[in-house]
């Protein structure tokens, strides 16, 4: 049987039509790898190949110093969607645009496959990762692999800071009482 253009068929497919303008491929997945971001994988991954797992976003480019001299250094490059709260960043590696930094914000839908997300809590983060080993010397990791939690100084004050292997999290407050997690970086 040939499907016509019935009124049940008319709903059904403008239904998908509207689905499909909305929703964009981001937001109806996304996972948090301990590589990457769906299919994007930190240094492997290309800048041009974000367009086919997010979509459009806003591209920039920016002068990264190496020391002092503003001579020598590279420029970082970077793909953001302000609604979807993803910023990839690459530089150039033999000709070609690596992702090496990924940066989750507020509204982003992103998770991990044990549900941690921006918004999180700090007890959320402890139960899947383990009770984080407070180091205040970020620059020596406490103990290879395991959650490490310190003290940042940011511009709008001290921030607590939790790593585990290549994942940087951002906690709203020194406070783990009341701490979620308001931007990750994977690295």
């Amino acid at each position: 049987m040939i499907l016509g253009f019935n009124s049940n068929n008319m709903k059904l497919f403008g239904t998908i039509a509207i689905l499909a303008i909305f929703l964009s491929p981001h937001e109806r997945e996304c996972t948090i790898t301990n590589k990457g971001l769906n299919n994007i994988i930190v240094d492997s991954s290309l800048l041009k190949d974000v367009k086919d797992d997010f979509g459009a976003m806003s591209s920039a480019k920016e002068w990264q110093n190496s020391v002092e001299l503003e001579i020598f250094g590279n420029y970082r490059f970077s793909k953001t969607s302000e609604n979807q709260g993803i910023i990839f960043y690459a530089e150039r590696k033999k000709g070609k645009k690596i992702i090496n930094d990924i940066v989750l914000t507020e509204g982003c839908p992103c998770k991990t496959k044990d549900g941690i997300r921006i918004g999180s809590t700090y007890g959320d983060l402890s139960k899947v990762l383990g009770q984080p080993y407070f180091n205040n010397d970020k620059r020596k990791p406490s103990r290879l692999y395991e959650p490490n939690m310190y003290l940042k100084q940011e511009k709008g004050g001290l921030s607590l800071q939790i790593t585990y292997n290549n994942f940087y999290f951002t906690m709203s407050s020194t406070d783990t009482t009341e701490a979620k997690i308001n931007r990750i970086r994977i690295l």
